[in-house]
This record gives C-alpha cells, sequence and structure tokens, in this order.
C-alpha cells in the first residue's frame, strides 16, 4: 500500500509541475531570435547546472582574479578548465538562436519532456541571477537542441549558427567535464628543486636543485653531486611546466582507499621558489580483461597496464589516471642522466 501510495504521489508532483510549465508557456512572450543568449559571456562569474529529478549538479565561480573552479555534490572546489568554460560562454551563450520555435502539437510532448528530463542551466553576471535556460535533448535530425526559459511563450529548437550538431553536451553536469586536467603546472624559472624516488629500485632515484639557469645541479639519493650537462637538467626541468591527467577513473571507493594505502612505485616532488610543494605519484593498474595488449613481446603475461597509471596528485584523497606517454619522458632514472661527451 505504502510504495502504491508513493507512486500515486510521485505522479501527482510530475503532473502539478508539467502544468505550471504548461502555465507559464501559456502565459509569456514569442522567443526573439536572440533572447536565449548571453551579449556580454566576460561578465558571467558564476555557472550553475542541476539535472532534474537527480541530486547531480556542477558549480563554476570565478574569482577577482578571473581564475575559475568548479565543485560538484562533494562542495570541494576544484580548478575548472578555462578552455571549456570559455568554449561554453563565447561560443554556445553568446552565439545561441532560437532556430525555429517547437509547433503547436509539439508544445505539450517537448515540455513534458523538457521537465521529466532537462539541465537547469543558470547564469550570474556580477553576481546577480541573469538567465535560467532550460536544456533537453537533441532534434531527431541532432542538428538542433530543445531548449526553454519561462520568459518565452514556448520551448524552442536552438542552435549556434554554422555548427552542425546539438548542443546538450556543453551542459554537462560531470564535475570531469570541467575541472581542469593540470595536475602541475610550475615554470621552470619558478622551479627550485625537482627530485624522483623509486620505491623498487631507491638507487635510482635523483635530485635537481636550481638555483639559476646557471647553477643547476644534479645529486644521487646519497647526496653526492654527479656530471651532468646543463642543458639536459634545464630540459628536465622544463618539464614541470604543463602536467596533464586523462581524467578520473571510475572505480569504487573500497578499491580506491586500498591503493593509496599501498606504496606508489614512482614519486615525483617538486618544490617552487616560494616553498610550495607539488607531488605526483603513481600506482600500478592491474592488468584486466579490457587490457588491450596483456603479454610483452616475448609473449609473457603481464602483471600491470602499461600505457596508464593511477595517481595520486598532492596528496590527495582521489586518484586520477596519467597516460604513459604523458609521463615516460618525467620518469627518468639516475642513469639516464649520463654525461654525453
Amino acid at each position: 500500500m505504502k510504495r502504491i501510495l508513493y507512486l500515486i504521489g510521485a505522479l501527482a508532483a510530475i503532473t502539478l509541475g508539467y502544468l505550471l510549465l504548461r502555465k507559464n508557456i501559456n502565459t509569456t512572450a514569442a522567443a526573439g531570435l536572440r533572447d536565449f543568449a548571453i551579449s556580454k559571456p566576460e561578465a558571467v562569474d558564476r555557472i550553475f547546472f542541476s539535472l532534474t529529478g537527480t541530486q547531480k549538479f556542477v558549480l563554476m565561480e570565478k574569482d577577482k582574479e578571473g581564475n575559475w573552479t568548479v565543485q560538484g555534490p562533494d562542495k570541494k572546489p576544484l580548478p575548472a578548465d578555462p578552455a571549456n568554460i570559455d568554449m561554453l560562454l563565447n561560443f554556445v551563450m553568446k552565439k545561441l538562436e532560437v532556430k525555429f520555435p517547437v509547433s503547436d502539437s509539439a508544445v505539450e510532448p517537448i515540455s513534458r519532456l523538457l521537465y521529466l528530463k532537462a539541465t537547469k542551466a543558470e547564469f550570474y553576471l556580477n553576481g546577480k541571477l541573469h538567465k535560467t535556460i532550460f536544456v533537453g535533448g537533441p532534434t531527431p535530425n541532432s542538428l538542433g537542441t530543445y531548449m526553454f526559459m519561462k520568459e518565452v511563450d514556448r520551448p524552442c529548437v536552438m542552435h549556434v549558427p554554422g555548427f552542425d550538431g546539438y548542443l546538450t553536451p556543453y551542459f554537462s553536469v560531470n564535475l570531469s567535464d570541467w575541472r581542469s586536467k593540470t595536475v602541475m603546472q610550475v615554470a621552470p624559472e619558478k622551479i627550485k628543486s625537482v627530485q624522483v624516488n623509486w620505491n623498487e629500485t631507491p638507487e635510482m632515484g635523483w635530485k635537481i636543485v636550481r638555483n639559476s639557469d646557471q647553477d643547476i645541479r644534479l645529486f644521487d639519493v646519497s647526496g653526492h653531486e654527479l656530471n651532468a650537462p646543463r642543458n639536459i637538467l634545464r630540459a628536465t626541468t622544463a618539464m614541470m611546466e604543463d602536467i596533464r591527467m586523462e581524467g578520473v577513473p571510475n572505480i569504487p571507493k573500497e578499491r580506491m582507499d586500498t591503493v593509496l594505502r599501498s606504496k606508489p612505485f614512482y614519486t615525483l616532488l617538486v618544490e617552487d621558489v616560494n616553498g610550495r610543494k607539488h607531488s605526483i605519484e603513481l600506482f600500478h593498474i592491474p592488468v584486466s580483461n579490457e587490457t588491450y595488449s596483456p603479454e610483452d613481446k616475448e609473449g609473457n603475461a603481464r602483471l600491470f597496464e602499461i600505457e596508464y597509471f593511477w595517481a595520486r596528485i598532492n596528496g590527495s584523497s582521489e586518484l586520477v589516471q596519467m597516460q604513459d606517454a604523458v609521463m615516460r619522458n618525467r620518469m627518468k632514472r639516475i642513469t639516464d642522466f649520463q654525461a654525453q661527451p
């Protein structure tokens, strides 16, 4: 009986919400060509996306220096990807146009779809709510996107002139789509030291100490200075300027915690001239049924993935995924610094 009452209540809530949406549609004005667009995207300093009927949301905020952060349901602010936000604001919202309003016969079914499954997108200018848009899915030909604002009389098919495709992905509520992929960004002239530890072969570790471009030195794990070409040492420190992750792996928290309690096989430690410390710790990923190359060249079974690693950044409580292609040149051993004749 309780289940039936719950279903009746849920249906009543959906019906009421839909009727309120229909009321808005019947009492507002026709949409102008650019009513959905934002003419001054540079003034946007807060963006909030939430998915109807779920707890999923993302909140993006810009500080006074122009830096964006993003947070999801865990309320933990993370650096946001400025390129993705710029694409949303200057490619989509600045150019957004009404392709055509939906027909009379389509108003009811499209409105129902928007109420049941849409992303509510709120844009704030200088701290004040400027525009709220309900973003739905694509049209049947995928060349338009259903959207609605309470100020217009019906849902509209929206597009960006010159772009053949639908716009729903630009309003994602997935945190990983908005967070910055940069995990380390230290300019060469800001580096004080770079250190690498190999936990499985400690003797392969090393440390570069930089006082200036001319005074840059290499030391082994015992603290003995070694001879190495300065250009190689400078090139190594320059590799710390832009290190990016591939993304966040979808693994259970219990497994993630187990990995984080284990020892990383490789640790990169960078200290800048202001005393700030940056770190990347790499963990092996066991092979699985999805492993592209489960055997080595000799036909022996691999124990670990060779193209990807899990990583902990700056002692975080989460794992991200790094590509070998990104880390390979930064994973030097002391023997890689042999002086050239």
